[in-house]
């Protein structure tokens, strides 16, 4: 492989960003790399020519091979500390040129982004307090609104934040660099300096090499002039590393300055930024402050947050479903998409007594038709469960798979439920568990639980507990409860995984803590028997209580029979009952034959033969070896039925047949 083909291979997996598209063509017509790429870092050119050329004779000695390997480590930290590449991408960009030269046998593995631009999901861990994961957006872009939920339950939306993981960084700025009149109040032309426009010039290599550092000199001294978009530009370079060490301190600092200058987009960052605690104490208070000054100098993302904080009272603030009302609003009436969908989402999920399916339905179309995956998710919604509009699933389809092809996580895996259980579509669970699976790599905590259950059951492809362990511990580590709950049977069984009572135990807490009814009857059982080593009574009552109160049967169960025998609590048999009766008319056989015995023997509760027997036969028709003796012996002496010797031996020999078996 020469050095053309290494390139070409790295411009084949990673896009045109190391390369730049208009210079391919001199590239693949075989001409010699480092003289048609003029484009090429410096570090790389000086690099391939000092280096390189040397041929693999001439490193056979211990000595040249750490001479070669120190000038490769310069060099890429040179292009690290210089060009602005992050650390891996430029030891990516070396290997591939010391592979193509023949230097190294091996090909270094390529980095899951383009070499020479960091993405956000590199900065996540970042800055000197560590800015904060999960974020809408990043310098200068921030998401499309806050993310309601897609099943519009009525449960509380997930925090804002700054970071988008995995978009590169030149997305990122584009959105504000090309746009950086709206940094400024809407009808006042922003004056553009000089040092500014050099900056920009820098930044994007017009008419001179690309110089991330070069960009942030050239920002600083136009920010010493009071530019507050110079002093905004050279905070997005300290937020994001680019020509500068990363430092979120710093970039608060800048972002504040040109705030006070009144900056909209640095009143937006620096509302953000309060609110997470990046770069500066957390402060609610501040982050409402300068969202609401950016919000009213016309700042549609800042509206956006303000409605989501209004409506969520998130961050210390009280539910104003009414505020959240009026920002949405204003943030759509300018035909901005996202809000439109977040509008929609709040007319759906609102609890103040104004829910508007049929508006919410016509927000969302607008949304979806300028195009935004999230509106056409929501649409489908819409159309499959009638809200607003007759059940279409025809319609829901068509809009679930216009957001899957934009590769929304969300309506991929709606969409694999459509063909899961053929609604509106041919069955076909392949394509099903094909599209969960697509929508888990994404991510989604739905549809990784999904892929973890179908791979349990063998649904769509064999049967494999292994498979099924790994979505189902991706999807739990993401806190979806009922991803918890079967990792803890999987932990409990050691199906797919190591057997691990502890871990099940935890993972139960985790799901129970959420309030899923069935983790919490089993943790409640977990106690009651002492299994992992501590039998505890009082923490038994008090989880299958709250399972029980959601309706669990099993866990009314446990807890008619805790009172029954006393077991972490004085023996009551009225209330016994009360459980017992829950969990026999949800049709547990163990309850119904608990229940029956105690109106048989007058337990605590007055003796009514009758009632005992209506009981007891339930449970022998599921199969209670007890309570078919028992029905038996009542048929027999006629005790609460009429006497019939013929049923008494029948059900005797049903409860016979289940010893022999």
């Amino acid at each position: 492989m020469n050095f053309s083909e290494a390139l070409r291979q790295i411009i084949s997996e990673n896009g045109t960003a190391v390369i730049g598209e208009e210079r391919l063509p001199e590239l693949l017509a075989g001409k010699d790399a480092t003289e048609a790429v003029p484009g090429l870092p410096e570090a790389v050119r000086a690099f391939a020519a000092e280096g390189l050329g040397k041929r693999l004779s001439e490193l056979s000695s211990p000595d040249g091979r750490e001479q070669y390997a120190a000038a490769a480590r310069e060099a890429a930290e040179t292009l690290s500390r210089k060009d602005g590449i992050s650390a891996e991408a430029a030891e990516f960009l070396i290997g591939s040129l010391s592979f193509a030269l023949g230097v190294t046998e091996r090909a270094p593995e390529a980095p899951a982004h383009a070499p020479e631009e960091r993405t956000a999901a590199d900065l996540s861990d970042g800055g000197s307090r560590g800015m904060p994961d999960g974020m809408p957006g990043c310098a200068g872009e921030i998401l499309n609104g806050p993310a309601f939920p897609r099943d519009m339950a009525t449960s509380p939306l997930p925090a804002f934040g700054i970071f988008q993981k995995g978009k590169p960084l030149s997305s990122l700025l584009d959105v504000r660099w090309h746009g950086r009149a709206s940094g400024k109040a809407q009808g006042v032309a922003p004056a553009r300096g000089h040092f500014l426009e050099e900056g920009d010039r820098y930044f994007y290599g017009d008419g001179v090499p690309q110089d991330f550092r070069m960009a942030a000199e050239c920002y600083r001294k136009g920010a010493a002039e009071g530019d507050d978009d110079a002093e905004c530009c050279l905070a997005e370079m300290y937020f994001c590393g680019v020509g500068v060490t990363q430092n979120a301190a710093e970039a608060f600092r800048h972002f504040r300055k040109a705030a006070e200058l009144g900056n909209t987009d640095a009143m937006w960052f620096t509302g953000a930024m309060c609110g997470q605690g990046a770069g500066t104490e957390q402060d609610f208070a501040e982050e409402r402050r300068w969202l609401a000054l950016a919000a009213e100098k016309g700042s549609v993302r800042a509206m956006n947050a303000l409605g989501f904080l209004m409506y969520s009272g998130a961050h210390g603030g009280e539910r104003d479903c009414e505020g959240a009302d009026k920002w949405l609003r204003k943030a759509a009436g300018q035909g901005d998409a996202a809000a439109e969908d977040s509008l929609g989402t709040l007319l759906c999920v609102r609890d103040d007594g104004r829910r508007d399916y049929s508006e919410a339905l016509s927000w969302f179309r607008k949304a979806a038709e300028q195009g935004n995956p999230r509106a056409q998710l929501h649409l489908g919604i819409m159309f499959l469960n009638g809200l607003g509009t007759e059940k279409d699933p025809d319609e829901a389809v068509s809009w679930y798979r216009k957001a899957a092809e934009q590769g929304d996580a969300g309506a991929l895996t709606e969409l694999g439920s459509m063909y899961a259980s053929g609604t509106a579509v041919v069955k076909d669970e392949k394509e099903a568990l094909r599209l969960y699976l697509e929508a888990a790599e994404k991510g989604d905590a739905k549809a990784q639980l999904l892929a973890g259950v179908w791979y349990l059951g063998g649904r769509g492809t064999r049967q494999d507990d292994a498979e099924a362990v790994k979505w189902l511990r991706k999807s739990a580590a993401q806190g979806n409860a009922d991803a918890e709950r079967t990792m803890g049977i999987m932990c409990l069984t050691g199906r797919g995984t190591a057997k691990d009572t502890d871990e099940a135990i935890s993972w139960y807490r985790k799901a129970a803590e959420q309030g899923n009814a069935e983790a919490e009857a089993m943790l409640g059982r977990l106690y009651l028997h002492g299994t992992g080593g501590t039998k505890d009574y009082k923490e038994a009552q008090r989880w299958c209580r709250l399972a029980a109160e959601q309706g669990d049967t099993a866990a009314a169960r446990y807890l008619g029979t805790m009172y029954r025998i006393g077991a972490g609590t004085p023996r009551d048999p009225a209330e016994a009952a009360k459980w017992l009766r829950k969990a026999a008319e949800g049709g547990s056989a163990a309850a119904q034959l608990d229940l029956g015995m105690m109106y048989r023997d007058g337990d605590g509760i007055p003796e009514d033969s009758a009632e005992a027997a209506k009981w007891l036969t339930m449970a022998a028709r599921q199969g209670s070896r007890t309570a078919q003796r028992l029905i038996s012996v009542m048929y027999g002496n006629g005790d609460g039925v009429g006497e019939d010797a013929a049923k008494a031996v029948e059900w005797y020999l049903k409860a016979l047949e289940f010893e022999l078996d």
